[in-house]
């Protein structure tokens, strides 16, 4: 993208700050993140007028790809902490030269923030950004259910949005509270690994996307490991409290 040169991805000038160059927080294994090097917010702006199809949930993935990796410089932990007060972002909504609204940046990327977690929606021909509107700010897992049978049965918007107010109003009525998004993320792996597809998907992989699973899989292994270990603490510590 000619608007972008200054920061490429590519460049290890623009690597995050990961030890190994590498960010792993929601992105793919081995790919360097550009992380926000001065004032870019001219390229930024001049890369999001390039897209095509402003109203497409391609277009909105690929702005919010923009404004992710640009804006908020790959760091996830950056956009859920400070989201709209990042001082690089709010420069951009109030930029004189931008054409889209604040809540049109801050939709896409959320969208391509959602899209990390959930890959599958960047295949989806029937949903659209209308549809993965109404479902943000759900539970993880409920999202992922929701957006998946919308595509395979074709809902409208009306439908969805239907079926996420009923999902919202069940949860205040039983006074669920929000999950730690650890418990939210392991909810999406077990709905990922129980999916009745999982195996036609897995045999239509390439043998370049099979070695990069097999390696990410491997590193999940040892984490949960760790994880598991210290869930046990937590959870041990918490009944000698009570």
């Amino acid at each position: 993208m000619q608007a972008m040169q200054q920061l490429d991805p590519t460049s290890r000038e623009s690597w995050g700050d990961h030890p190994s160059g590498v960010f792993v927080i929601g992105e793919r294994v081995g790919v360097p993140v550009a992380r926000p090097s001065g004032d870019n917010t001219e390229a930024v702006i001049a890369a999001l007028r390039g897209i095509v199809g402003s109203h497409s949930l391609g277009a909105a993935l690929e702005a919010g790809e923009i404004i992710f990796r640009h804006v908020f410089g790959g760091d996830e932990y950056l956009l859920r902490g400070r989201g709209k007060k990042c001082s690089s972002f709010r420069r951009l909504a109030a930029h004189p030269d931008l054409e889209m609204s604040t809540s049109s940046l801050w939709r896409a990327v959320a969208i391509f923030e959602l899209s990390l977690r959930f890959p599958e929606l960047t295949q989806y021909l029937h949903v659209g950004v209308a549809h993965v509107s109404v479902v943000l700010g759900l539970p993880q897992a409920e999202q992922f259910v929701l957006l998946r049978e919308a595509e395979l049965r074709r809902w409208t918007r009306r439908k969805l949005q239907k079926l996420a107010t009923e999902a919202r109003l069940r949860q205040r009525a039983c006074g669920v509270l929000p999950c730690a998004r650890v418990v939210e993320s392991l909810a999406g792996l077990e709905l990922l690994v129980r999916d009745a597809g999982l195996d036609r998907q897995l045999g239509l992989m390439t043998n370049s996307e099979a070695s990069q699973a097999l390696f990410t899989l491997q590193r999940i292994q040892q984490r949960v490991v760790e994880v598991e270990l210290r869930l046990r603490q937590v959870a041990g510590a918490y009944r000698e409290w009570r």
